[in-house]
């Protein structure tokens, strides 16, 4: 019996989308007038799943082909997971909350973070990593994403310096 051996891409795609499985969902819930609306339900472990995420994406700063952000772009886990998880959260006030909205901050970050110079000069290098960036910057200007990044960075500004 041959078990099947994973390469080192294949594993790293597999534990990417696992993770990013394990982030939430869109659900479906009816209201009481007989809508039927969808929100964003978040998993039991999101907040873990967005410290792997900060982990695998630290672990592929040194990787000049960004294997890491190439698949979160993949799964297009700013817009079906990410943004979702702001909005949700700004509508609540409470700590748990906030750590959410900056925990999709910290992730917000290296998923825009320049190009390095060699990968904007070379085109064939990656005009998929362009794209991701443009997308990502839109998916940014998603009303009310903006605000719940401020709301909660404003606290730790807010203090005065000693």
């Amino acid at each position: 019996m041959t078990e099947d051996i994973l390469t080192p891409d294949e594993q790293l795609r597999a534990d990417i989308l696992s993770i990013c499985s394990a982030l939430g969902a869109m659900e479906e819930y009816q209201t009481e007038t007989e809508d039927i609306l969808t929100k964003y339900a978040m998993g039991d472990e999101c907040l873990s799943c967005m410290k792997d995420l900060r982990r695998f994406i630290r672990n592929d700063s040194e990787n000049p082909e960004y294997q890491v952000l190439h698949l979160l772009g993949e799964f297009n886990i700013m817009s079906s997971d990410l943004i979702p998880i702001v909005l949700v959260n700004a509508e609540q006030s409470s700590e748990v909350a906030e750590r959410l909205i900056l925990a999709c901050l910290e992730l917000f970050v290296p998923m825009t973070w320049p190009l390095a110079d060699d990968v904007e000069d070379n085109e064939e290098a990656d005009g998929n990593m362009r794209n991701l960036h443009m997308r990502y910057k839109l998916a940014l200007m998603t009303p009310g994403v903006l605000e719940a990044a401020l709301s909660v960075i404003i606290k730790p500004l807010s203090i005065p310096y000693r």
